[in-house]
């Protein structure tokens, strides 16, 4: 009996071990091939946006297939689209980027002076501030100086283009092609595993479909903010609308901040090309075009289909902004709800899922 005791003891003892072992073998992997992923991310970064703009174009492939439309005319068709909006998306952060860090000076210049003169009323106003160290801690020209510096990364992106362009010809010939491989797989496997092929290609739809959706939304809902955004600044005057416009439509993509990002060079741009009275009316502008998108058409269609704790989609914004640079931050929530889903399909790991998620 005393013997049965020991010996159930020291199983105990070593299935403890084990654990802790596997639980280390796993955070070292996890940190393992996040390194990885930092340092290859010049090969990584191509091959997410390609398999991104692959998803987002699919549903688009499958519909013109319901009408009989031939794959290699729907192929060339879909293509010609996405190479149409890259080439014009090129052309506006060349040119407008370039020119706007031509002048980058000159604004910089003009935003001091206006803000000197801005406090000088301050002090002249009586107010009990010390705008010495006001002056040191906050430089607004530097607002400038970090949107050129997002430019030329989503520029040095861009310019990988034609890459990036071949992979998602290659991914969207493979996706037509996709369920039938895997139930192709499925149906020569042991019919001890036709339960796992069945929950790997339902897990793969359902991981495919939410994404989808989301990117879906989130893209049309971007393109709206984009096209309202660009169409006041023609009107207003504001230089470089279309580079503005399309700013919005990348930062539409990160929730919460990336609206704010986005209109703040164009307020101190406003600020500089006429004065503060006009800076406060873009300033209204971009509130209510952000409320009114954002916080009331936005969630009426997503509903619940994000998921995701508020905490955690600014963490995964400072990670993969970590890992991946702007584009990380422009792929964070997409990046963050395969994860989480990955994470649902196993029993082990639901209970983290259901921290990042968003109930």
């Amino acid at each position: 009996m005393l013997d049965d005791l020991i010996v159930d003891k020291k199983i105990n003892q070593i299935h403890h071990v084990s654990k802790k072992g596997t639980l280390l073998i796993t955070i070292a992997s996890l940190f393992i091939i996040i390194a990885g992923l930092k340092f290859s991310q010049s090969i990584v970064i191509p091959i997410l946006l390609s398999l991104f703009i692959t998803i987002l174009s699919s549903p688009f492939l499958f519909w013109l297939r319901s009408k009989k439309v031939p794959d290699v005319l729907s192929l060339a068709l879909i293509i010609s689209l996405i190479a149409g909006f890259g080439t014009f998306s090129v052309g506006v952060i060349g040119s407008s980027s370039s020119e706007f860090s031509t002048n980058l000076p000159i604004y910089e210049a003009q935003l001091k002076l206006k803000m000197a003169v801005v406090f000088n009323l301050i002090e002249s106003s009586g107010f009990n501030i010390d705008t010495l160290k006001i002056r040191s801690l906050v430089n607004p020209a530097t607002v400038f100086q970090f949107v050129s510096s997002g430019l030329n990364q989503v520029g040095a992106i861009l310019a990988q283009f034609l890459l990036i362009l071949l992979m998602v010809s290659f991914m969207l010939m493979e996706t037509s092609r996709l369920y039938s491989k895997l139930s192709t797989a499925g149906s020569k496997r042991p019919k001890i595993y036709e339960k796992t092929s069945d929950k790997t290609v339902s897990f793969i739809q359902i991981l495919i479909q939410k994404v989808n959706r989301y990117m879906f939304l989130k893209t049309l809902f971007s393109l709206v903010t984009a096209v309202c955004v660009t169409l006041f600044l023609s009107l207003y005057n504001i230089h470089y609308p279309f580079l503005w416009g399309f700013l919005a439509f990348l930062l539409n993509f990160i929730p919460n901040v990336g609206s704010v990002i986005a209109a703040i060079p164009v307020i101190l741009l406003g600020f500089v090309q006429y004065n503060m009275t006009h800076a406060i009316i873009i300033l209204c502008f971009y509130l209510v075009i952000n409320t009114v998108i954002g916080s009331i058409i936005e969630p009426k269609f997503m509903g619940k289909g994000l998921g995701l704790s508020p905490l955690f989609i600014f963490i995964s914004l400072l990670f993969w902004g970590w890992l991946f640079g702007a584009i990380g931050m422009l792929l964070a929530i997409p990046l963050t709800m395969v994860v989480k889903i990955v994470l649902e399909t196993n029993p082990g790991t639901r209970w983290a899922a259901s921290i990042i998620g968003s109930s």
